[in-house]
């Protein structure tokens, strides 16, 4: 008695050019994902204008004794600045998002409780409900990264200037329109 051999299965053309075309689209879509084609905002060699602001150091904390020193960048390393070119380079389309930057309201530490922050939206809801003007609960001051990108949002948009829709005129109206505790 003999063995049947089954002889190889080919795969046809349209299976092998279905599994090409597959595997092109998920390296583009990986592509596209490194790079930032499918971002919310404008971005340039991969990363969006907030990941710029957040690379883009305009000073350095130092503390010495207890004390905080803030020492602010030589001009010179600022102009060379990679993040301050990015953002440069992105032009007039980063424009609404630097303002977007500066009007955040602050973000809640994690060491700020569950209960404090739930007690304090309740309380807001209850002045709501009553008709008692009051704004939204907000953490008491803004953290360091948020400050800096704050402060990197603002000299982005002096940078940009009045030919990008930014200039002084465009920063003083968005710091009119940021959150109060802004000003501390």
């Amino acid at each position: 008695m003999g063995q049947k051999r089954c002889a190889p299965r080919r795969m046809s053309r349209v299976k092998k050019a279905s599994i090409i075309v597959a595997a092109v689209a998920v390296a583009l879509l990986f592509m596209g994902i490194e790079r930032a084609w499918f971002a919310a905002e404008p971005a340039w060699r991969g990363k969006t204008v907030t990941e710029w602001l957040d690379h883009l150091v305009l000073y350095e904390d130092r503390t010495t004794n207890g004390v905080l020193w803030v020492n602010p960048r030589s001009p010179e390393h600022l102009a060379r600045d990679p993040a301050l070119a990015a953002i440069l380079k992105i032009g007039a389309k980063a424009t609404p998002i630097l303002v977007k930057r500066l009007q955040e309201r602050a973000d809640w530490h994690p060491a700020e409780g569950l209960p404090r922050r739930a007690r304090l939206w309740m309380e807001w809801g209850w002045a709501r409900l009553h008709h008692i003007a009051a704004s939204p609960p907000a953490p008491e001051g803004w953290s360091r990264r948020q400050r800096a990108r704050k402060d990197a949002a603002a000299f982005g948009l002096l940078a940009l200037g009045k030919d990008a829709n930014a200039g002084f005129g465009c920063l003083m109206e968005a710091y009119a329109g940021a959150p109060n505790s802004l000003l501390k």
